[in-house]
C-alpha cells in the first residue's frame, strides 16, 4: 500500500512558489505576447477601476474609446516596445499622440464609407481623449512591466 503524501510544512510541494506550482516562468516567445495582450485589454479597465469615483467618466471612456485605443495604440504599443521600455511616461505620451492623431484616420473611414465629415461628433470623444489617452498608456506600460517580469523572470532558488 502506498502513503499519502505528507502535508506538513516540509513537504517539497508546500515549499515550492506560487509562480512554480502554476508552471511559471515561461519562455520569452510565450510570455512576452500573453504580457503584451493582456496589458492592452487590462489597461483601460485598470483606469476605470482606480477612476470610477471621479463621476464615471473613465467607465464611460471604455465604451467610446475601447475600438479606438485597440486599433491604434495596438500596433503603435507594439512597435514602441520594440524600441523603448516599457516606461508610464513614455507610453503616457506615445497614447497622447496616438489620440492627438486619431481624427485623421476616423475622418477617413466615415468618407470611404459614404458617409457625411461632420466633426461635431468626432470633436467631443477627442476632446475627451486628452485627459484619458495618457492613463490608458501609463496603465498599460505598468501592467506590460509587472506582467512580463510575472510571465518571463527567472524564479527564486529556494
Amino acid at each position: 500500500m502506498q502513503t499519502p503524501p505528507s502535508t506538513g510544512p516540509h513537504n517539497s510541494t508546500a515549499r515550492r512558489s506560487l509562480r512554480a506550482r502554476l508552471g511559471l516562468p515561461v519562455s520569452v516567445r510565450v510570455g512576452l505576447p500573453i504580457a503584451y495582450s493582456a496589458a492592452l485589454l487590462l489597461a483601460p479597465f485598470a483606469v476605470a477601476a482606480l477612476g470610477f469615483w471621479a463621476m464615471l467618466i473613465p467607465v464611460f471612456a471604455i465604451w467610446f474609446g475601447a475600438i479606438p485605443y485597440l486599433c491604434l495604440a495596438g500596433p503603435f504599443f507594439a512597435l514602441a516596445l520594440t524600441r523603448y521600455e516599457p516606461d508610464p511616461f513614455t507610453f503616457a505620451l506615445i497614447a497622447l499622440f496616438l489620440n492627438v492623431a486619431s481624427p485623421l484616420p476616423f475622418a477617413l473611414l466615415l468618407l470611404s464609407l459614404g458617409y457625411p465629415l461632420d466633426w461635431s461628433i468626432i470633436a467631443p470623444l477627442w476632446q475627451f481623449g486628452f485627459y484619458i489617452a495618457p492613463f490608458w498608456g501609463g496603465a498599460f506600460a505598468i501592467l506590460y512591466r509587472g506582467l512580463r517580469h510575472l510571465l518571463t523572470a527567472p524564479t527564486d532558488s529556494v
